[in-house]
């Protein structure tokens, strides 16, 4: 396991851990204040996946440290908070040569495991809005 510092805030330190440790099908995840992502997407230099998890400390800053409680028990929170990071995702390089795209961010919001029950375009308009 390597790890990296990143920011956000501009002066917020962010301990990001490399490690293939993630249940299957998850590329990273945040834990609190810290973020976990395969090694592959930063061999790869997807600084996507980064700034989706990165996003997730900042609504966990911005929410006091509420954010996970709030994500696990609130679907409409849950939703505002993976619709955003995926907006957010889009909006950097994957390491493949391009960005994720609207369609494959509605598909991934469309996952079991984030349980929201809803269908790709409601997932596409909750990513465009955010």
């Amino acid at each position: 396991m390597t790890f990296a510092w990143h920011t956000i805030f501009g002066i917020v330190p962010v301990p990001v851990f490399y490690t293939d440790g993630l249940p299957d099908g998850v590329g990273g995840r945040q834990i609190g204040p810290v973020v976990q992502i395969r090694p592959v997407y930063r061999e790869r230099g997807d600084e996507g996946i980064h700034q989706h998890e990165l996003e997730h400390v900042r609504q966990w800053w911005a929410t006091l440290g509420l954010h996970s409680l709030l994500y696990l028990a609130v679907r409409r929170y849950r939703l505002w908070a993976e619709a955003r990071a995926y907006a957010v995702q889009m909006r950097f390089p994957n390491g493949l040569g391009g960005a994720l795209t609207l369609e494959d961010a509605a598909w991934r919001l469309t996952s079991e495991r984030y349980r929201l029950g809803i269908d790709v375009e409601q997932a596409r308009a909750e990513i465009v809005q955010a």
